[in-house]
């Protein structure tokens, strides 16, 4: 896998905050899925850097930003499952119990950043898909 992290972390912000990336169906919903999803991603790149004090920012921007009953929500809780296991093993361990979260609620996690949503042109997104540092 290639690892051009600058350019990860300047793609994932553009999805969080370029109001031009406009081309949604259901705006709100899908808006929130990619944007939680690219906070995750973003506090994982952080880590990767050993940035610890930015990741945390991150996965609090993530939590305040999609509190219980919101559109991406589903993705704080894949963060927390990541939290938790972060500790025990780094990255690895944390992608592990991230992959494992998005097997047991694919509808939550999966089906919304993939072809069912965005068409049958783009490719499902798989758990390996979710945190792919091992």
């Amino acid at each position: 896998m290639a690892r051009d992290y600058d350019q990860a972390l300047l793609d994932y912000g553009r999805v969080v905050s370029d109001p031009t990336l406009v081309d949604w169906i259901d705006p709100e919903v899908e808006k929130a899925n990619l944007a939680a999803y690219a906070l995750f991603k973003t506090a994982v790149v952080n880590l990767i850097q050993n940035q610890l004090d930015l990741a945390q920012a991150t996965f609090d921007q993530l939590a305040d930003t999609y509190p219980p009953g919101t559109k991406g929500h589903a993705y704080v809780k894949l963060a927390v499952a990541f939290q938790a296991a972060y500790p025990a093993g780094g990255v690895s361990s944390g992608c592990a119990a991230a992959q494992k979260y998005a097997v047991d609620h694919p509808d939550q996690v999966l089906l919304p950043l993939g072809s069912a949503v965005y068409g049958y042109a783009n490719r499902d997104v798989s758990p390996q898909d979710i945190c792919p540092w091992e």
